[in-house]
Order: C-alpha cells, then structure tokens, then sequence
C-alpha cells in the first residue's frame, strides 16, 4: 500500500513536468528555421546556390585575404564554385555526399590549384548549420549561406551545344579547328596560308548561357600571361576570340561552324 501511495505522489510530480517540457526540443527546432526538414537527406539539404567566402588556407592556417565566392552543388551531380571578383577563377566537376561529414569533389577543370586541379579528387570535411554550410581542407576554407534561388536546373550552358569539332574562318585566310570534349577539355590547330601551325590544348570553362573560356595548359607558342579564348555561341554559330588577359586586347580569330 505504501508502495503504491509513493508511485502515485512521483507521477503527480512528474507528469506536469513533462506536460511542460517533453518535446520541448522537438518543436523549438521545428519552428527556428535552423533544422532542415527531417526527411530530407544530405545530399538534399547541400543542394542549391550557396555565396560566401573562400580562404586559401596554409597547413589550415589562413592564407591571404577572404575573397567572394559562389558555390552551385546542383541535383544532377554537377557542381562549380567561383570567384566574384576574379572571372577565371573557377572550379567545377562532379560532386557527393559521404555520411554527413565529408564532400566528394571530382575536379574536370580548375583555376584555383588550392582546391584542386583538374582530374583530382578532392574529400573536404563539411559542417551544415540549416542555411549555412562550411567546408574545410588544410588547403582552403569556403564560408557560405544558401541563396534562395533554385539552382536544380543547371545555370550552366548545355555543354552538347558546344561538344564537337568546329570549323573556323576569320575571311582573310586563317583557318582554325577547334575540338571540345564531353570531359571539357579542347584542342585548337589554327594556320594562315604561308605561316606555321599554331596549336593549343587545355581546360574548358562555362562563364554565361552562351559564353565559354578555353583555358590553355599547353600551347606551341608563348601567349601572353594571363591569356585564354573565348568562345560564343549566337544564333547556331560560334566565335572564337582570344583575350590576351591582362593587356586588355582581344584578338577575332573567327567565326566557326560544326
């Protein structure tokens, strides 16, 4: 009988305290913002449009100034981070999500050498706090927020617009064939009558809807430093340009055609 006299005092002491604080955590985060929705996976949740800044980072020591970077991890695999303020610095490539703690990064074309070059696989450790997401190397640190926009179609230009061999006349005797790769990468021999070949090979970068940067690795002849062609796509044609960087000039090398 007293056992049963002190159970029934514990639950009338208990039971308005858990009237008053059970699930209290359940529904806090529920209405903060902070937690995404729960049946959403990780991969989920990092997909999207995400502006911050990016950090070369020395023995995880920072390196430098803090610069504006964006970063696109989008539903199709695909992803590309850049610089505001500098339009070659680019990466991009494929991308996953390993048990909440780490990102896959498969690099096919880079700019930034201290996230990686092209071809290389990258595992940065990440840490997501509902809209804001940190990811962290010994080499580089991006701090990010999520942008409200959508970015599950690709803001990028439909590469199989640009695969292909193409054909370019200048008009005054300069031939060029231009070869772009699915993997995005591109060779280029071009020649006037009477002169030697020129030839270049290197990384292919999306830039706007039509616009492409050819960055060169390779190339038979000096360019100036800095240098890169630009490739556009208007009306089922293209022009391939050269931009001699910091010098400013851009050099018509001719309008192409497949």
């Amino acid at each position: 009988m007293k056992a049963r006299h002190l159970a029934s005092i514990l639950m009338t002491l208990v039971l308005p305290v858990c009237i008053m604080a059970c699930g209290t955590r359940e529904d806090n985060d529920r209405g903060s913002g902070n937690t995404p929705p729960l049946n959403l996976t990780p991969f989920e949740q990092l997909t999207g449009q995400w502006s911050g800044i990016y950090r070369g980072l020395d023995n995880g020591k920072p390196l430098g100034d803090a610069a504006a970077a964006t970063m696109n991890l989008l539903a199709d695999g695909a992803f590309n981070m850049s610089l505001d303020a500098d339009p070659l610095a680019r990466v991009e490539g494929s991308w996953a999500e390993f048990q909440g703690r780490s990102l896959i990064l498969k690099i096919s074309g880079s700019t930034i050498p201290r996230i990686g070059i092209s071809g290389k696989v990258v595992e940065p450790a990440y840490e997501l706090f509902g809209s804001s997401l940190r990811v962290i190397t010994d080499t580089f640190e991006l701090k990010l927020a999520k942008k409200s926009t959508d970015p599950s179609t690709p803001s990028d230009t439909d590469h199989s617009r640009f695969d292909g061999t193409w054909l370019c006349d200048d008009g005054g005797g300069r031939k060029t064939k231009l070869e772009i790769t699915e993997d995005k990468t591109f060779t280029l021999a071009s020649q006037r009558a009477g002169e030697r070949i020129f030839v270049s090979q290197g990384t292919v970068l999306s830039r706007e809807p039509t616009l492409f940067h050819l960055i060169p690795s390779s190339s038979s002849d000096p360019l100036p430093e800095g240098s890169f062609f630009e490739f556009q796509l208007a009306a089922g044609k293209a022009e391939l340009r050269l931009n001699k960087g910091q010098s400013t000039q851009i050099a018509k090398i001719g309008i192409c055609r497949k």
